[in-house]
Parts: C-alpha cells; sequence; structure tokens
C-alpha cells in the first residue's frame, strides 16, 4: 500500500497559517490582559449614561420647568424640588443612588462631595459644582472607581482637587461631568493615562473603552 505523504508547500501552508491564528490570538490576550479594568469601566459608564437618561425621562422627579418665564431653557438635572415642595440640594446623587443595584452610602474623598458603593464593589463620588460661574451648579462630577477603593491600581488620580494623575498602565479611577440636560462628558482636562501620558479622553477612544477603537 503506498501512504500519502504531505509535501513541503502543504507543510509551509500549514505552519504559516497556525503562524497567523496564534499572532491573532495572542495579540487579543495581551489587549485583554493590558486592560483588565475596561470591563469593569464599559459597565459603569453604561449604567451612568443610562441611569442619567432614565432620571431626566422621569418626569415625576424631573418636570420640564424652564429657568424663567424669559429664558425657557429648562432646569433639567439642576431640578431640587422634591414632590412634596420641599428641596434637597442632594437630589440627583439620592436619585442616582436610588437607581443603583445595592447602593451603600460611604464616606466621599472629597468632602464636599457624597459617595456610595454599588453591589459590583465599584465606588461613586458625586459632586455639584459650577462649571461656568454664570450658571449656578452647572454640572456634577461624577468620579467612579470601577473596581473600588479596596482594590489597586487606585490610579491615575486620588480624586480631590490639586491632585497631579501620575502615569497610569491599567487605569480603574474616571472622571466625568453631568450637565443640566442629561449630557455626559469625559473629563479630558486630566493626564497620566497609559504610558504616554493621554487625557483620559484621548485614553478611552485609542483603546476602545467605549467598544470601538479609535486612531
Amino acid at each position: 500500500m503506498k501512504l500519502k505523504a504531505f509535501t513541503l508547500a502543504e507543510i509551509l501552508i500549514a505552519l504559516i497559517i497556525v503562524a497567523i491564528v496564534s499572532g491573532a490570538v495572542i495579540s487579543s490576550l495581551k489587549s485583554m490582559t493590558a486592560y483588565s479594568n475596561r470591563p469593569a469601566f464599559q459597565k459603569c459608564y453604561n449604567h451612568l449614561t443610562q441611569t442619567v437618561t432614565d432620571m431626566l425621562n422621569d418626569k415625576m422627579a424631573y418636570p420640564d420647568i424652564p429657568i424663567s418665564d424669559s429664558n425657557l431653557t429648562l432646569i433639567g438635572l439642576l431640578n431640587n424640588y422634591k414632590e412634596d415642595g420641599t428641596t434637597d440640594t442632594n437630589k440627583f446623587y439620592n436619585e442616582f443612588k436610588n437607581r443603583t443595584l445595592g447602593a451603600v452610602e460611604t464616606s466621599p474623598t472629597v468632602s464636599s462631595s457624597k459617595a456610595f458603593v454599588a453591589q459590583d464593589k465599584s465606588f461613586w463620588q458625586i459632586t455639584n459644582q459650577a462649571k461656568n460661574s454664570s450658571l449656578s451648579d452647572d454640572v456634577k462630577i461624577i468620579e467612579i472607581d470601577v473596581n473600588g477603593l479596596d482594590k489597586g491600581p487606585n490610579c491615575p488620580n486620588n480624586f480631590g482637587s490639586g491632585t497631579t494623575p501620575s502615569t497610569c498602565s491599567d487605569p480603574d479611577r474616571f472622571d466625568f461631568y453631568v450637565y443640566r440636560d442629561g449630557t455626559v462628558q469625559v473629563n479630558s482636562n486630566s493626564s497620566g493615562y497609559g504610558a504616554s501620558k493621554q487625557t483620559q479622553l484621548d485614553f478611552l477612544n485609542a483603546n476602545g473603552y467605549f467598544g470601538v477603537k479609535q486612531n
């Protein structure tokens, strides 16, 4: 019986295919391990944007109220009125916390803020701040440690005024602005993300944190 053997060309083709597949797998694994906190970021970011949208669309909590008769800009998420007509300066925080699974209030890292820990251990700190001096309480600053304060690397910043971010290869702390109209904006001022010390927005875009890698 004559046995059929592989030719040299067939063996070389097979080796080339194995090399290509192996390279793709190794590259994928490196990408996954390089940013192990990316899935937690995406989970927290999705919760942030969806919850803010749900709050703004809840007309019992946030009815359409213009700033004044002459200024029809809606107060939106800056509306601190409760259903009984009284006001609550922490309304946004309380509404957001109540819509977060397993949220338990905890001590903030900044005295002027309110903070809670969610069921998934993520740490959320919310601060009211006038980003625009002409508009009182124009923005909510939301700082998130996506894997919790008790788990590293706790970078690139320390959540507080006057801190300087350091280079961070696998960040777990992120800053966002939330505006009265429900717009969620990444804080793009701070640097220290990644080896090249990119701004937070550049780092997130370049490394696929929003689901699509942007060059």
